[in-house]
């Protein structure tokens, strides 16, 4: 058999047609979830924002209601912010073993991360917090229809489209984040890492129980506005010398 053709080994995987082996790990390794005390300050101080800017009189405290709704929905269900960013109205659901949440059991997270090459994950995420559709439902029932464009179907509409963007995400929540003077390495997936870490997420459970007869969640009237944990009442029972 002439050398030319004689069988020979030859390479056939290439950087050009290999797969692509991607750590699983996600972002920076300086960057890190909240502690709590940073995100009880976190979420007090975008409820603050909504009560500063509607007692303006101007219609900005709409958007500034609606990024303090998305972060906390980010943080209950442990979202994505492309994942938050992506979703629809239509994207909630009922559970039939979870009836105290109502129409709030399940969400459907149709943009979840996709591997190279595949399209985006679906998944349906269940309802664990008894403040989530509170949360919820107040937004999309009470401040979303006053969102110019509300009648699209995106959860989160913004003040010139039918769907807020990325870069308004990061900018609002690196402005509360440095207002706080909290570390510079939190980001938007901070919020999914609290909810994911083990310790936080039995502590959770716990902080969102009924206390005192009363829940932890108060919706405060006029302001319109949610504080998710640690709570005063903004309507103490009346004490031994005080009228009901």
């Amino acid at each position: 058999m002439p050398a030319a053709v004689r069988p020979h080994p030859v390479q056939v995987v290439h950087d050009w047609n290999a797969a692509v082996h991607a750590d699983e790990g996600e972002g920076e390794p300086e960057r890190r979830a909240f502690t709590r005390p940073e995100l009880e300050a976190f979420f007090d101080y975008a409820d603050e924002q909504v009560v500063r800017v509607r007692g303006k009189g101007c219609k900005g405290w709409l958007p500034t209601f609606r990024d303090a709704t998305l972060f906390k929905t980010a943080y209950g269900y442990g979202l994505r912010r492309n994942e938050t960013r992506m979703l629809n109205e239509v994207d909630f659901g009922p559970n039939p073993h979870g009836r105290e949440f109502g129409d709030y059991g399940t969400l459907m997270v149709r943009h979840g991360k996709a591997k190279k090459g595949s399209p985006p994950k679906r998944r349906s995420v269940l309802t664990v917090c008894q403040w989530t559709p509170v949360v919820i439902e107040e937004w999309v029932t009470e401040v979303r229809p006053g969102m110019r464009h509300a009648h699209g179907p995106a959860l989160w509409p913004s003040e010139r489209g039918l769907r807020v963007g990325l870069q308004r995400l990061d900018s609002r929540f690196a402005a509360y984040r440095d207002a706080l003077g909290l570390d510079p390495a939190l980001e938007f997936h901070s919020l999914r890492q609290v909810v994911h870490h083990p310790p936080d997420r039995r502590r959770l459970r716990s902080a969102v129980r009924p206390a005192a007869g009363r829940p932890r969640v108060r919706i405060h009237h006029r302001d319109l506005h949610v504080r998710l944990l640690r709570l005063p009442n903004p309507h103490p029972s009346p004490g031994p010398g005080r009228h009901r």
